[in-house]
């Protein structure tokens, strides 16, 4: 009948097993609309090997003292999860990025979100520079310096949990 779909021949015929493969990334980026985190990969883990060669740390590289010792300068970067400015904090900004491997805590103190307002309020996915600070079990990096990411992100729909 004219209108109707053609029935999948499933010996053969034109179907879903001969569809080309899709791209990895495409598939992630499709998940974030409707599913709010990526089913597959993590969309940090796509630029990873970039990321390696700037020198830039895993989530899991930090928690490890040996690796990233107190004051220390690393790179970090993730997708932004929770953003948040408390009230008694004195304009600090506590944040949360993730990455393949777990995730950081930035602290960007006033002056530095003023010069980095744009990327630091509306970033999805960053690149921070910054200095370890260790208080026993407690670690942040406190951040002098941000770079935009969201190229990468392009698509992600599900954006951070901003709370000022």
């Amino acid at each position: 009948m004219p209108g109707l779909p053609t029935p999948i021949d499933t010996d053969g015929g034109v179907g879903a097993d001969t569809l080309p493969p899709s791209d990895p990334l495409h598939e992630v980026v499709q998940d974030y609309p409707t599913h709010s985190l990526p089913l597959k990969a993590h969309p940090v883990s796509f630029l990873r090997e970039m990321l390696d060669e700037g020198g830039t740390r895993t989530a899991a590289a930090l928690q490890d003292e040996a690796q990233c010792p107190n004051e220390e300068r690393v790179s970090i970067a993730g997708m932004v999860l929770v953003r948040q400015r408390p009230a008694t904090a004195r304009g600090i900004i506590f944040s949360k990025l993730e990455d393949e491997a777990g995730t950081s805590n930035p602290v960007v103190h006033p002056k530095t979100f003023e010069r980095h307002r744009a990327i630091a309020r509306h970033g999805v996915l960053l690149l921070v520079h910054g200095e370890v600070d260790r208080a026993g079990e407690v670690m942040h990096v406190v951040v002098d310096r941000f770079e935009s990411r969201n190229g990468a992100a392009a698509g992600m729909q599900s954006g951070p949990r901003d709370f000022h």
